[in-house]
């Protein structure tokens, strides 16, 4: 920072702004590089840290140009596959479908009573007034045994039961109507939700990808105005207007990332499945 000091004492003297003002500037400019010089070395081994992870398996390259992608870089799915995605992945959907489904085998259970039922029942035990396998009573001298069986069929055919078959039809129908239309709400509902978070997320990367091009025409102005004061023809107020646009340009890049990871997060929500933006 020597060279940056000798070129401020040497132009001082050229500039209308007063002197107090130049040195809190430049001892400004000369703390911020002190701080930047001595946080490199450990930004450089933090990095060495996270590519190394998992014995070598994390070879991601965590420099300057990772946190700043292209247009290119980002992609989003349509709309169409979102709401593909939704329809079949969505809790509240897949919860209405089998209200639906329930709802629908409730009427055919319901109609079953206009049909003829047929029951068959057997029993098979001691068919005696005595406790016994065998009877105490001989005959000849031979006992009987006491066990036996019977069976029986039962065939019911409905003909009138005052309307009660049919009261029950009527309410597995009602029932199964409103779950449909339940289910039809709750669609319109989503695909409201999902035009809306899709339209926030696609104008958040629309903002992001000019905050991108923002911060790398900031970045590339504060090299040139570097090279213009090393070479004479810039100014240390320049260099630290540069510097400042630089930090507030990469400022609103990485608020505008963040509006846009919650915004395609929100809309992930819907599709009931996550992924990493």
């Amino acid at each position: 920072m020597s060279w940056l000091r000798e070129r401020w004492i040497a132009e001082r003297t050229a500039r209308s702004v007063p002197i107090a003002t130049q040195l809190a500037l430049a001892r400004d400019y000369q703390v911020a590089g002190w701080h930047l010089e001595k946080g490199r070395p450990q930004a450089q081994r933090a990095r060495e840290v996270l590519i190394h992870t998992k014995d070598g398996e994390c070879s991601r390259d965590f420099s300057r140009a990772d946190r700043k992608p292209s247009r290119a870089a980002i992609t989003m799915p349509t709309l169409a596959e979102v709401q593909q995605q939704a329809g079949k992945e969505n809790p509240e959907i897949r919860a209405a479908l089998e209200t639906v489904k329930a709802a629908g085998h409730d009427v055919t259970v319901a109609r079953a009573g206009y049909l003829p039922s047929l029951g068959l029942d057997y029993w098979y035990g001691i068919d005696a007034p005595n406790f016994g396998v065998n009877s105490p009573t001989k005959v000849n001298g031979q006992s009987f045994s006491n066990l036996g069986s019977s069976a029986s069929a039962t065939l019911n055919i409905p003909i009138w039961n005052w309307g009660a078959t049919q009261s029950r039809v009527k309410q597995a129908e009602f029932r199964r109507t409103q779950t449909q239309r339940e289910l039809s709400l709750t669609q319109r509902k989503l695909l409201a939700e999902i035009q809306s978070l899709y339209a926030e997320a696609d104008t958040a990367l629309n903002e992001l990808a000019g905050l991108g091009r923002s911060a790398e025409l900031a970045a590339e102005s504060l090299r040139l105005t570097i090279l213009r004061y090393k070479g004479g023809e810039a100014t240390v107020l320049e260099v630290v207007d540069a510097q400042t646009a630089n930090a507030q340009s990469n400022a609103a890049y990485q608020d505008g990332a963040v509006r846009y990871r919650v915004a395609l997060a929100n809309l992930q929500t819907l599709t009931g499945v996550l992924t990493t933006p």
